[in-house]
């Protein structure tokens, strides 16, 4: 188990490097920045999976957690297929500009929907964790 305090400076690392490789990859391209990207995932994963092991009466509330990360990685989806039909359907009848801007409204929907799918990964794994037995059989979301 990592201690507390490391795993926030390894967290501060991470967040720091990988917005200065994006930063780096739209100010000048290059694939030096890669490095950066990957050494910033390298050190989320301490902070991700340094803690302790979950507990049973920590169920509630990793099962809340995972129903909400869900949920809205699964709003970000369809509302950017809504966004992209809209775009797709509209080609004639809006201006270039207008159709640019809403496709890139979709790609932003799109990439936070896969971000917050490692979050819903993250969960389900403290999930199996917290269960022992790494089966979700007795799983029932919230309606």
């Amino acid at each position: 188990m990592v201690s507390r305090p490391l795993r926030a400076l390894c967290a501060f690392a991470a967040v720091s490097l990988f917005l200065g490789g994006v930063a780096g990859l739209v100010v000048a391209p290059g694939a030096l920045y890669t490095i950066v990207l990957l050494a910033a995932a390298l050190l989320a994963m301490p902070a991700m999976f340094g803690g302790k092991k979950p507990q049973e009466h920590d169920l509630a509330h990793i099962d809340e957690h995972l129903h909400r990360f869900r949920s809205a990685m699964f709003l970000c989806f369809a509302a950017a297929m809504v966004v992209y039909a809209f775009v797709i359907s509209a080609r004639r009848a809006a201006s270039e500009a207008l159709l640019q801007q809403l496709a890139s409204l979709g790609v932003s929907l799109w990439v936070v929907g896969f971000v917050l799918l490692f979050f819903a990964m993250y969960y389900r794994a403290q999930r199996r964790l917290a269960t022992g037995n790494g089966s979700e059989s007795t799983y029932n979301p919230p309606r």
